[in-house]
């Protein structure tokens, strides 16, 4: 399982060094006055147990039917960065375009010993399965999950 997780973060850390300045300038229009993608990026402080005492952030695409559920992408930004950025460098656009929810862990620097926004991914206490930083996340998607949008088959 860790293999696979592992599979993904490289993926998706490859997609942000690739694409990230195809989409950048692009993700903050406004079509008729209506509100840009980034502002619509919405901060959640109750969202359950958070351990890892880390902020959540979500985006669901405008225009999904009441009825329907989308997919639910986890996406970790990396070192020195936050949530906002590394939403805005191309995975809000995808989310419309392809009709998936959002949800975005953001480290806060108190938390990170090096003061730079990493993840304790090599801290035992925040990697361990229901514990730190990996319970504080599987709190958030749990909350994504019971707004009853999300596709909890994909």
């Amino acid at each position: 399982m860790m293999k696979y997780i592992s599979c993904i973060l490289l993926v998706c850390i490859i997609f942000s060094l690739t694409y990230c300045d195809e989409f950048k300038d692009k993700d903050d229009e406004t079509t008729n006055g209506s509100m840009s993608r980034i502002d619509r990026v919405k901060e959640v402080s109750d969202f359950g147990a958070n351990p890892g005492n880390l902020k959540m952030f979500q985006y669901i695409p405008p225009g999904i039917p009441a009825d329907t559920k989308v997919p639910l992408l986890v996406a970790l930004h990396g070192c020195d960065m936050d949530a906002l950025s590394y939403l805005n460098a191309g995975w809000l656009q995808m989310a419309d375009e392809y009709k998936f929810s959002i949800v975005a862990p953001e480290q806060k620097i108190e938390n990170d010993f090096y003061e730079i926004g990493c993840f304790n991914f090599y801290k035992p206490e925040d990697f361990a399965r229901d514990q730190g930083e990996t319970k504080s996340v599987k709190s958030m998607i749990d909350h994504m999950v019971t707004l009853d949008s999300i596709d909890e088959s994909k």
